[in-house]
């Protein structure tokens, strides 16, 4: 039974050594590392968590509303991908707020960070792999304040998103971000919403 089980152990990582090395060499594979992920982001879905109690954070809507616009004004366009394909690389982009009031204000815990809900991208008949770094950016921090958070967390997701857009301007300048996109262009477009 032993030989048994080391001879199944030594079939097992050889056939996966062997499909490793083979999709290393090939041409049609591509992987995205997490220096040059945000480079590829030309659309995302933008969502807020907010899990903050005793009217700690008023001003939802208006952090969305300039964080989206940030977003819109430097080429990702802000879209709903609820509807795509489960096979297709589908950035999101997430503010998440946990509050809570306490004897003295307000205390929270905030991050902005970009997150793919799939990791590898499979383009049809052109046979394209595309793997790509899972979470590519994370920003978070604590605040606590006499008062609401809403003027920290403004502060904060106006600074996490300008240095987000200013990472993936930077890594769309990538020679081979721009090569990706020459062969590959038709995933610069937003995939179409499948019928489920």
């Amino acid at each position: 039974m032993n030989k048994l089980f080391k001879y199944l152990s030594v079939a097992i990582f050889g056939a996966i050594a062997f499909a490793s090395s083979a999709l290393a060499q090939s041409n049609d594979s591509f992987y995205v590392s997490r220096s040059k992920a945000l480079g590829f982001i030309r659309f995302a879905e933008l969502e807020v968590a907010d899990q903050v109690t005793d009217n700690c954070w008023t001003n939802v809507s208006a952090i969305r509303a300039k964080t989206r616009l940030l977003l819109e004004q430097n080429g990702i366009a802000v879209v709903d991908l609820s509807g795509i394909a489960s096979n297709f690389v589908r950035p999101y982009i997430l503010l998440n707020v946990v509050g809570f009031s306490t004897a003295n204000g307000c205390a929270g815990y905030a991050n902005i960070e970009v997150y793919y809900f799939a990791s590898d991208a499979y383009a049809g008949g052109g046979g394209l792999n595309l793997r790509v770094f899972s979470r590519p950016f994370y920003r978070g921090t604590l605040f606590t304040s006499g008062q609401n958070l809403n003027d920290q967390l403004d502060e904060f997701f106006e600074g996490a998103a300008s240095e987000l857009l200013a990472e993936a301007i930077a890594a769309r300048r990538d020679p081979k971000v721009d090569e990706f996109f020459e062969e590959y262009n038709f995933l610069t477009k937003l995939p179409e919403a499948t019928d489920q």
